[in-house]
């Protein structure tokens, strides 16, 4: 079942034996942002909602308070192109996460297991 958030993927599975098998994966792409004409920052994001991925984006890192703040906003070619309003410029917001969380190697390949075994 091919979409535009959907890819049907050939692969062998090995279980006991080896078999051809095809699976649905979930097509990300790269879409750059770029505010006033300089490049900002690039995600992997799925193909849907790539103005609202913008402006959550911009607004969770400080650049923009509300939607008032972009002036424009344009996507070609995976390529965000932002004008911000006003002459204030925004700045980036970045918060110092800290955190005594360990996680164990086991931990991983338990979470992994159970990604594996989710259906998309």
């Amino acid at each position: 079942m091919e979409s535009k958030n959907l890819t049907q993927v050939e692969f062998t599975r090995v279980d006991g034996g080896a078999r051809k098998a095809t699976e649905n994966m979930v097509k990300e792409t790269a879409l750059t942002i770029r505010i006033g004409g300089k490049p900002y920052a690039t995600a992997m994001i799925l193909s849907v909602m790539e103005r609202e991925f913008v402006f959550g984006h911009l607004f969770t890192q400080g650049i923009i308070h509300s939607a008032r703040d972009i002036r424009s906003l344009t996507i070609k070619n995976n390529v965000a192109e932002v004008v911000l309003a006003g002459t204030s410029k925004k700045k980036q917001v970045n918060h110092k996460i800290t955190s005594k969380l360990k996680v164990r190697p086991s931990d991983i390949f338990i979470c992994m297991k159970a990604i594996l075994k989710s259906e998309v």
